[in-house]
């Protein structure tokens, strides 16, 4: 699916991966971001190499990436892709205790109070299958949130410029304009995304 979706995409566009996988534990809840597995690794980088932007999971394992047992994943390098780790809802912006963390986990997303569509744990807005929402949580949601970030910023700058910015130029956007991680739980998922303040920085690099 992965190979698929980049063959099918472009300079400029945007890949999500909702998906995580195990570590290097062998606990089975160890969840990581999906591209410590090599493979996925592989293809990551050739897509982000190609202007493919890839935002993904950092993983719900309370994994730390800078540990020994990552030390092979680490030594890689960096694929491209922006990983997301989960960080609370509220204005303290502390990492959520099962979000994998470290050096490698650019910047958050909500990892909870997200609602989404599709499936129902929610009732029903006036009993319409069209209207069931369900509350959406961990990285999962937390990757959703900063996905969306991503194509906007991509969309504004493409309008103005009639260019495309690269996974790593929106990366280094994110994070210096974002809202910083709070000091309440150990462990690096980086800063919130702040559209507001992205949006300002990216008028000034454009000169509007």
């Amino acid at each position: 699916a992965v190979s698929q979706a980049i063959n099918n995409s472009f300079t400029g566009d945007i890949i999500v991966l909702e998906m995580q996988a195990y570590g290097a534990t062998g606990s089975g809840n160890d969840f990581v971001p999906a591209e410590y597995n090599l493979e996925l690794w592989n293809l990551i980088k050739a897509a982000t190499d190609a202007g493919i932007v890839v935002v993904a999971a950092a993983g719900n394992g309370a994994q730390n990436l800078d540990g020994s047992l990552y030390a092979t994943y680490m030594s890689r390098g960096n694929s491209g892709a922006i990983l997301v780790g989960a960080g609370t809802s509220d204005s303290n912006h502390n990492r959520i205790s099962y979000s994998s963390y470290g050096t490698r986990v650019d910047v958050q997303g909500w990892g909870s109070s997200v609602f989404t569509s599709g499936y129902t744990t929610l009732p029903e807005l006036a009993n319409d299958f069209n209207q069931t929402y369900s509350n959406f949580s961990g990285t999962s949601s937390a990757t959703a949130v900063v996905g969306g970030c991503v194509a906007v910023i991509q969309s504004y700058y493409h309008e103005q410029t009639g260019s495309y910015l690269t996974g790593i130029q929106i990366n280094q956007i994110l994070k210096a304009t974002g809202i910083p991680q709070g000091t309440g739980v150990s462990g690096q998922i980086g800063p919130l995304p702040n559209m507001e303040a992205a949006f300002l920085y990216l008028d000034s690099i454009i000169g509007l």
